[in-house]
């Protein structure tokens, strides 16, 4: 695991501002093969309940979009929209993660330097919410 102090300052200064927005826990990114995993520890879901979840993010981010957002397994769900929802398998050039259900969250059009990650996270949020009751 690299420290904050080892991430690209792009990304550290966009952890920082998803830290701000009231999330949940954010730890450090994690540098993979792949790029990046970021873990929101008790992230808050639009219906009030909370779960950990993930966001995979490409070695060249930010020029390139989040690969996916996940959340856990076993998460309370609540009346959140599950229809995007994937246990055990991920499309698009995402990764089935053991243990995650990834979400068909894609950020199409993704703008350098106008979109980022509390933008994409906002996103997802908005999605989830989508089909909820």
């Amino acid at each position: 695991m690299l420290t904050s102090t080892s991430l690209p300052a792009a990304l550290k200064r966009e952890v920082e501002i998803l830290k701000s927005a009231g999330f949940g826990g954010i730890r450090p990114p994690e540098q993979t093969d792949w790029g990046w995993c970021l873990r929101l520890k008790e992230l808050i879901l639009p219906d009030g309940t909370r779960t950990d979840a993930l966001v995979l993010l490409p070695k060249n981010y930010p020029l390139s979009s989040p690969i996916g957002f996940y959340l856990k397994e076993n998460a309370t769900l609540g009346s959140l929209d599950r229809s995007h929802l994937f246990e055990g398998r991920a499309y698009h050039g995402a990764q089935a993660i053991p243990g995650w259900r990834w979400f068909c969250g894609i950020a199409e059009g993704w703008r350098p330097g106008r979109h980022n990650l509390l933008s994409y996270v906002n996103v997802v949020m908005t999605l989830f919410n989508e089909g909820g009751s």
